[in-house]
């Protein structure tokens, strides 16, 4: 087959499962994912070799952007989010999606988040923008156990899990994931004005967050 098709069927496939519905993963990021799964398949990488690949790229950003290295920290943070879209497509493909996979992406996915924040943090250590980095670093760790929180306790039908999973879209979390922030990372430091990042975490962050944490109880309250 062309290598160009497989392309094009690889990205359709991930489109067809990915329960991701933003534009900058879809559209953008797993178009370009497609290819590298395409040129991967036939070596002996796995799937979680490109798991860990892709965290340490984005460790490779944080030193870049500690360093004020912007424009390289975007081209990076950028490239680990791409990696981060093949792991999975790259499983599929091969038919060899596991839990330990299924577990240890995300786990790596708010770790990435989690050290990114804190060198955001440090980054913005002596400006006034300081306690708005930790505002936002909240934001994001109470997210992340927001959403351990629910997958862990979650055990409904399948329609009330896409009922409640449309529910969420319509409630904007859709702009508060790790791929929309991503995205605000990537563009604040391509514009040369990494205080976007922050300022997006900390106030639609803490909209978001407090959405989310109110979504959990409410299912609690269901439980």
């Amino acid at each position: 087959m062309h290598f160009f098709t497989q392309v094009k069927e690889n990205y359709h496939q991930a489109i067809a499962v990915s329960n991701v519905k933003d534009f900058w993963t879809n559209q953008v990021c797993r178009r370009i994912a497609s290819v590298f799964v395409i040129l991967l398949n036939p070596t002996p990488i796995t799937p979680n070799i490109v798991t860990v690949v892709s965290f340490a790229v984005n460790m490779a950003a944080n030193y870049q952007l500690l360093n004020n290295q912007l424009g390289i920290a975007a081209v990076l943070f950028f490239f680990a989010h791409v990696l981060d879209c093949a792991d999975g497509q790259l499983a599929r493909l091969r038919d060899v999606v596991s839990n330990f996979g299924t577990f240890f992406d995300p786990v790596l996915d708010g770790l990435k988040d989690l050290i990114t924040f804190l060198v955001l943090i440090a980054y913005f250590s002596e400006t006034n923008l300081f306690y708005f980095s930790l505002i936002g670093m909240f934001n994001v760790s109470a997210s992340i156990v927001f959403d351990w929180v629910r997958h862990t306790i979650q055990n409904r039908p399948k329609d009330e899990k896409e009922s409640d999973k449309n529910l969420f879209i319509k409630l904007g979390i859709v702009f508060w994931s790790v791929p929309t922030r991503n995205f605000i990372l990537v563009f604040s430091l391509i514009m040369q004005y990494p205080a976007a990042i922050v300022y997006y975490t900390c106030f639609p962050g803490t909209y978001f967050t407090l959405r989310k944490a109110w979504s959990l109880v409410e299912m609690l309250k269901e439980k």
